[in-house]
């Protein structure tokens, strides 16, 4: 769960305010700190963009596809890895546009293997389409992970994620190629902006852990100082 879905719960069910509630979302395992332990580094010549998930046209992957065609003609190094499937629903015209392409790579890792894949990850990004109503109410474990790498992460404005970025780390993006295109050339053309968000987000991911997770519903659960059992 996460702020603005409890929120929702709450006016949509009419729930008492004096409810106490545990707001939890997903994380992201301690591991993805020890094989990351330092901050982002650019790599002169290298830009390397990753999606992570199912391929569906509500996950925005047509922008995010359509975004990077455009870059690449700017940035002929960049690179477009995606780590997916495709989906029900997803488009015949993506699925073309994807395995035609010369600077798109869409592979399926195990997920034991996945972490060591992304060291040469630049950019996360997650284009989920904010107009699909749900997507709003998601605690992506994607994104948790992505902060879990301490790299950079560029995403749309879903309602359920915007709290997240609101000390920096995050750059978030109009669901809209061109400001997708328009922030990433951004990035591209300032490494130390993104050494700059690389080192928020290592600051800010000790508290992103399942153990920390844990923590947080453990001392929820504790009775009141002075309660007698």
């Amino acid at each position: 769960m996460n702020e603005f879905m409890w929120s929702h719960l709450k006016e949509r069910y009419n729930i008492a305010q004096d409810i106490k509630a545990v707001i939890v979302p997903n994380a992201y395992e301690d591991s993805f700190c020890k094989l990351y332990p330092h901050a982002y580094m650019g790599v002169e010549g290298r830009f390397n963009i990753c999606y992570l998930g199912g391929l569906t046209k509500n996950r925005g992957i047509d922008i995010l596809v359509e975004a990077c065609q455009g870059l690449h003609q700017k940035f002929p190094y960049l690179r477009l890895y995606i780590f997916g499937s495709y989906q029900d629903g997803s488009d015949l015209q993506l699925r073309n546009a994807i395995e035609r392409s010369d600077f798109i790579q869409r592979r399926i890792v195990p997920r034991k293997e996945l972490l060591s894949s992304l060291n040469e990850v630049d950019l996360f990004v997650m284009p989920y389409n904010p107009m699909e109503p749900y997507m709003n109410f998601s605690s992506p474990t994607k994104l948790y992970e992505y902060i879990g790498t301490g790299k950079p992460i560029l995403c749309t404005k879903c309602e359920s994620i915007l709290e997240l970025g609101k000390d920096g780390g995050i750059v978030y993006v109009d669901n809209d190629p061109v400001d997708l295109e328009k922030k990433a050339a951004m990035l591209i053309l300032n490494p130390e902006i993104m050494e700059k968000l690389s080192r928020e987000l290592i600051r800010m991911r000790p508290q992103h852990t399942w153990s920390e997770r844990a923590k947080t519903v453990y001392l929820a659960l504790q009775p009141p100082s002075g309660t007698i059992l």
